[in-house]
């Protein structure tokens, strides 16, 4: 037990001292995306989208306006794509998401309530570093 306790520690911080090393670099921790189109696929076909759209809010009724729209893969449902350079975009979309499906936003999970552990103030730093782009 101490010896897989010993090797999750090491592994860890092994990790963290890349991430760090490359932070304190300026070397990007994940490869540049921004001129990627982002997609999310809804369980609703194009006719239910239309539908539920009447009942979106103006700004989320706008932003499935411009997005284009076809067929999931596998017919399960519809994929929503946007093609924008805005850091926002990719949360906005996921907001927008959340909305078709639930009905509202999701309220973020909370983390107070967890232990202060080694993997945690990785997370923890992983996630302040993703500069809320939706991406680790």
């Amino acid at each position: 037990m101490r010896t897989r306790s010993l090797v999750t520690t090491v592994a860890v911080l092994s990790a963290a001292a890349v991430v760090g090393a490359r932070l304190r670099a300026g070397l990007p921790t994940s490869r540049p995306d921004a001129d990627l189109p982002l997609a999310v696929t809804v369980v609703w076909s194009e006719d239910e989208l239309t539908e539920r759209a009447a009942a979106l809010p103006p700004e989320q009724a706008a932003l499935l306006a411009v997005c284009h729209r076809s067929p999931a893969p596998g017919g399960r449902g519809t994929e929503l794509r946007l093609t924008s350079g805005h850091p926002e975009s990719r949360q906005e979309l996921r907001l927008l998401k959340q909305v078709l499906e639930t009905g509202h936003p999701l309220p973020p999970d909370d983390t107070s309530g967890r232990p202060r552990t080694p993997g945690g103030r990785l997370l923890d730093l992983a996630i302040a570093s993703s500069g809320r782009r939706g991406r680790l």
